[in-house]
């Protein structure tokens, strides 16, 4: 795993700053290299690479995370976040590890959904909701103003989008693989505030959110909204700023 890490922030100082890591990984590159030379690891009767019996994950996955940071005087500021990533398994592996892939939603994505709730795409369970939806891609973007309320007291109102997608097509999944003619369809928005109480050295974070376009509904009506109960807001509890 090599990753890359540049922060333009200076400490104790309300100016504007970048941040930016991106990370690269990969997994079973150098124990299938090694096989022509130690003729090991060997295969089991599947035709997969063993080690101790077991086979082992292949995959490359990449992602990155931008951030940029605008203050506006000493009390409040705007932060925005774009988060790429993509994952491509190969070799002994057929899907990514379930570690190791892509989810959507939680207190630090988009908010309106619980945790691995949210996509693939378009697709809708017959079954209800789920939490354990993940993805070979992913795309998400986050906007949100922060204020200074009253002392330790401060606010926030936000706006989440994203979505995570297949990178091929699942006869079980149907509209979960992205296409790129039509994946902008899909891409689900929340929007909602939080409540923060900050102590300097930890934050306290509460934040609520609702689903305004929502990729799983049908084809014409994915702005729910207008749907959308005072009751029916996901609330979200945290350590730290969400980024």
């Amino acid at each position: 795993r090599y990753s890359f890490i540049y922060n333009s922030q200076k400490v104790g100082e309300s100016k504007n700053f970048l941040f930016f890591q991106g990370n690269l990984e990969n997994s079973g590159l150098v124990l299938s290299a090694t096989r022509p030379l130690f003729q090991s690891p060997a295969k089991n009767d599947e035709g997969k690479y063993i080690v101790f019996g077991v086979p082992f994950s292949q995959y490359l996955r990449f992602d990155t995370d931008l951030r940029y940071y605008k203050f506006m005087g000493r009390s409040s500021s705007i932060a925005m976040r774009s988060i790429v990533g993509l994952g491509i398994p190969y070799g002994n592996s057929k899907v990514m590890p379930f570690v190791k892939s892509f989810f959507g939603g939680g207190a630090n994505g988009n908010r309106a959904w619980i945790a691995r709730s949210l996509g693939p795409g378009g697709y809708q369970n017959p079954t209800g909701i789920r939490f354990d939806q993940i993805g070979d891609i992913k795309l998400e973007w986050n906007l949100e103003y922060r204020s200074k309320i009253y002392k330790i007291f401060e606010g926030a109102a936000f706006v989440d989008a994203g979505n995570i997608w297949l990178r091929k097509v699942d006869t079980q999944r149907p509209l979960a693989d992205f296409e790129l003619s039509g994946f902008y369809k899909e891409i689900a928005i929340g929007v909602g505030g939080g409540l923060r109480l900050n102590f300097d050295y930890f934050i306290i974070r509460l934040d609520v959110a609702y689903k305004m376009r929502d990729p799983s509904g049908n084809a014409g009506d994915r702005w729910v909204l207008k749907y959308q109960k005072l009751r029916q807001g996901n609330l979200n509890f945290g350590i730290g700023y969400p980024f």
